[in-house]
């Protein structure tokens, strides 16, 4: 014959070991109280979304350059480069002995068409999250500006290489040319045809 036990004797017997659930529920709530308090660190979470767009409209030939640096990728990037990130936290006044880029979290989502980032930053205080937060984007942006400038610049000097290049073989040309006809006494249009190479057809008319 199989044993029952009644609903009456299992309260009965809570009742009876109900100072020792008492004792270990108390226990449990002090230990997670000093653990709280004095082991782990209190931290706030600050987030933002950011979209990415250069503001440049109709820019021509230097508009890949710039959409080429104002992806929501890029962006993620430079603002989870530490060093850069650092920098700009020092050069803000806030000292940090060591800054955690595992607080900044960039998340990208590759489906949207907006070129959004999500943005969140963790610290010790909320008024810490928000304005580290802010001075971290502001950086990015500036750091994305700068980056764009110097590619720019590099495109300029390069073009004005080309350019100076360019300028000298034709001083060059135009050398031989006037070379030719003081030594040969040619007709102008025969010594042109033979430096550059190719047939020169000359519409005349002739005026009576």
């Amino acid at each position: 014959m199989e044993e029952t036990i009644e609903l009456r004797e299992l309260i009965d017997i809570v009742w009876r070991g109900k100072a020792i659930i008492a004792a270990i529920t108390i226990v449990c709530m002090l230990l997670a109280g000093i653990v709280s308090w004095f082991v782990l660190e209190e931290t706030y979470e600050s987030k933002a979304v950011v979209q990415v767009a250069s503001g440049v409209q109709s820019v021509g030939v230097m508009e890949s350059y710039v959409a080429a640096e104002f992806t929501p990728s890029m962006y993620a990037q430079r603002i989870q480069n530490k060093t850069i990130m650092q920098q700009a936290l020092l050069d803000a006044g806030i000292e940090v002995e060591k800054y955690d880029e595992k607080n900044l979290n960039a998340t990208v989502d590759p489906a949207s068409t907006m070129n959004l980032v999500e943005l969140s930053y963790k610290e010790k205080s909320a008024k810490d999250a928000q304005q580290q937060l802010q001075i971290l984007m502001e950086a990015t942006k500036q750091e994305m500006n700068k980056a764009v400038q110097n590619t720019l610049q590099d495109l300029e000097t390069t073009y004005n290489n080309e350019a100076t290049a360019l300028s000298k073989e034709i001083e060059t040309t135009i050398e031989q040319y006037n070379q030719t006809i003081r030594t040969n006494n040619l007709p102008e249009v025969l010594i042109l045809q033979t430096i550059l190479n190719s047939e020169i057809v000359l519409n005349c008319v002739i005026c009576y």
